[in-house]
């Protein structure tokens, strides 16, 4: 399957898009998920509480990474982070390469999900009929 294809079926029955990140080759994989809305809220909201203040770029930089992790891994090898519980904690002891795998990963993800998005490419994905015209009969002058 294509993967814009799978990116938007996958939208559309689950609500996210979240793709399989191998760390380890075959050995090791993690799951990696798109951030909502709300997710990115709480994010941007604990960080001006509480990373901003006295500390340097790299602190924040890091401090968010975890943060969007936390709402973005979905699992790590064996584990599965289905409540959320824990999810922080066993990614603060991850080595920070593979860390900044995981956002690089996410964040290519968050890209591949905004192109599918584009108009084009669901109406090449799920209309069998073509395009839909520049403007419908109601909005002519």
């Amino acid at each position: 399957m294509e993967e814009n294809t799978r990116i938007l079926e996958e939208l559309f029955d689950k609500g996210y898009a979240s793709r399989t990140v191998p760390i380890l080759g075959a050995k090791l994989s993690a799951v990696v998920r798109i951030l909502s809305g709300k997710a990115q809220l709480e994010i941007e909201s604990q960080m001006g509480k509480d990373q901003m203040k006295n500390n340097p770029a790299a602190y924040v930089i890091h401090a968010y990474s975890l943060l969007l992790l936390n709402k973005t891994v979905l699992s790590y090898g064996k584990e599965e982070f289905k409540q959320k519980e824990g999810t922080k904690e066993f990614l603060e002891n991850l080595p920070s390469s593979v860390i900044d795998k995981l956002v690089k990963a996410q964040n290519a993800l968050e890209k591949d999900v905004r192109a599918a998005l584009e108009m084009e490419s669901i109406e090449e994905n799920f209309s069998e009929t073509g395009p839909l015209p520049e403007k419908s009969e109601q909005h002519r002058e």
